[in-house]
C-alpha cells in the first residue's frame, strides 16, 4: 500500500531559452513531513566565505615573478544531487504519487519484473517536497566533501594533507560545492 501525494512543477527559463522543470511532491498535504524530525540543521557557507578563501590563498602566492602560481575556483553543479541517494524501503510508501492517465516508462527495466505503465509512481531516491531530505543528502555530501578537504593542505607551508596537493579549501553550497586552490 502507498500513500500517494500531490505533484507540482516549477519551471523557470533557462538562459538559452529552454526550462527547467522541477517536479515537487506535496508531503505536506498528505502529513508525511509531520512524521519526520531534522535534529540538527544545515548551516550553509556565504559568499563572504569564499572571498576570504580566495584572499587567504592570494595572500600565500610567492612573491611576483613566479608565474606558474595561481589561485583558482571551481565550481560544481551536481546535477539532480538529492536523487543520488537512495531512499530506505520503509519510506518509499510514503515518496509516492497517484497519476490521472497512465505513463509507460520509456527506459529499460531496472529489476526484473519492474511494471511498465501504471498510474502510481514510487520514488526509489530521494526528491524535492521532503522536510528531511536537504538534511540526509547534506550528512552524505558533508562526509564526501570532508574527505575531498582532508587531501588538501589547509595552508601553503603545512605538511598535513597529501604531500603533492595544493593549498585548498572547499565550501559546500547545498549541491554546489566550490573548490578555491593554490598552486
Amino acid at each position: 500500500p502507498v500513500a500517494p501525494g500531490p505533484l507540482g512543477t516549477i519551471s523557470k527559463p533557462k538562459p538559452v531559452g529552454t526550462f527547467k522543470h522541477r517536479v515537487i511532491m506535496d508531503l505536506k498535504a498528505i502529513r508525511v513531513n509531520e512524521a519526520t524530525a531534522t535534529p540538527e540543521g544545515q548551516v550553509l557557507p556565504t559568499v563572504m566565505s569564499h572571498a576570504a578563501d580566495l584572499s587567504e590563498l592570494v595572500g600565500w602566492m610567492p612573491p611576483s615573478g613566479v608565474e606558474d602560481y595561481a589561485v583558482e575556483s571551481l565550481v560544481l553543479d551536481i546535477r539532480d544531487a538529492f536523487m543520488g541517494v537512495p531512499l530506505a524501503a520503509s519510506e518509499r510508501p510514503f515518496n509516492a504519487a497517484q497519476l490521472r492517465s497512465p505513463m509507460r516508462r520509456s527506459r529499460a527495466a531496472l529489476f526484473p519484473g519492474e511494471v511498465a505503465e501504471g498510474t502510481v509512481i514510487v520514488w526509489r531516491v530521494l526528491g524535492f517536497g521532503g522536510r528531511p531530505n536537504p538534511l540526509v543528502y547534506a550528512r552524505i555530501v558533508s562526509f564526501a566533501s570532508r574527505t575531498a578537504q582532508a587531501l588538501l593542505r589547509p595552508s601553503h607551508t603545512s605538511e598535513r594533507g597529501s604531500p603533492a596537493a595544493p593549498a585548498g579549501r572547499l565550501q559546500l553550497y547545498v549541491d554546489d560545492p566550490v573548490l578555491t586552490v593554490l598552486g
